[in-house]
């Protein structure tokens, strides 16, 4: 991808967090699921740190390396023409110091943002230090502007995620790490882990950048979520998890039932497997 072409994602992609109604952010794991949820219409792509990693046989939590995440997240990123953001976890351990090479990995891989999370590995650990953190944001973003491939950063704060002190005092602090983000260079807010209708609105109400929040069966509905002024819905690792649930149950029921017939006759054919990741359109021979 030519740099030019990357700024012009990177701009469609920041204008999709101010249309006035929540842009809904499927997450892919790999080019196969991205390039289906491409043309399901979805104008921007979000990756799953869980779904790459379990996708690679291991669990979530940094356990796939730097260069390997990045590998990951290119090829995702090349299979669509339309703009993906990564998940970086934590930061890899990266300090404000070693931290602007992976921003410069990540925008080399053709995304058009990336989130970063301030857990320092769940609840009994805590959080990160708020400063540091914003060092961090703050490398990041001069980084890209170095190599003239600007990243949307999308800070996540994960006071509710890892249910970080009382209930009652989780909104002020988060309020108060997202303004320090936001003074050094966060694009965004990513709050997973609420739920709540009034807590989402007064973030929604009170930040000063778009809010991201993580869908979840208790979230309420998109409409609901227009009106409380929230930006960006991710799905996360929910359609990886989706999907393997799907393939579960549809290998039970092969292996109780023997009935291979139902399972195959809903599924996609060879041929548009094919094509679809040639990136082609059309008819060819069914094959096995």
């Amino acid at each position: 991808m030519r740099p030019d072409e990357q700024v012009v994602l990177y701009n469609l992609f920041k204008q999709l967090h101010y249309t006035g109604k929540p842009l809904v952010l499927p997450n892919a794991w790999d080019p196969m699921s991205a390039k289906l949820l491409q043309q399901c219409g979805f104008p921007a792509l979000g990756t799953t740190s869980a779904g790459i990693a379990a996708s690679l046989g291991r669990p979530d939590g940094e356990r796939v390396g730097v260069e390997e995440m990045i590998a990951a997240v290119g090829r995702i990123a090349a299979a669509v023409d339309i703009p993906v953001t990564a998940d970086l976890e934590a930061g890899y351990s990266c300090t404000p110091e070693t931290i602007g090479e992976l921003a410069r990995k990540a925008a080399a891989a053709g995304v058009a943002g990336l989130n970063i999370e301030d857990g320092a590995g769940g609840a009994a650990l805590g959080l990160l230090d708020a400063g540091e953190q914003a060092r961090r944001i703050h490398a990041i973003q001069a980084a890209a502007a170095d190599v003239g491939l600007p990243l949307f950063i999308n800070a996540r704060i994960d006071t509710y995620w890892h249910r970080i002190g009382e209930e009652k005092e989780r909104l002020s602090a988060t309020l108060d790490r997202a303004e320090i983000y936001r003074h050094a260079g966060a694009d965004g807010i990513f709050v997973p882990g609420v739920s709540d209708l009034e807590t989402i609105t007064i973030l929604a109400g009170q930040l000063a950048l778009p809010l991201n929040v993580l869908a979840s069966p208790e979230l309420p509905d998109l409409a609901a979520l227009a009106a409380a002024g929230v930006a960006r819905v991710s799905t996360g690792s929910g359609l990886y998890r989706a999907a393997m649930t799907g393939l579960r149950d549809m290998g039970m029921t092969l292996f109780r039932q023997g009935d291979y017939a139902s399972i195959l006759q809903r599924a996609m054919r060879y041929d548009e497997m094919q094509l679809l990741l040639e990136g082609r359109r059309g008819q060819g021979e069914q094959k096995s």
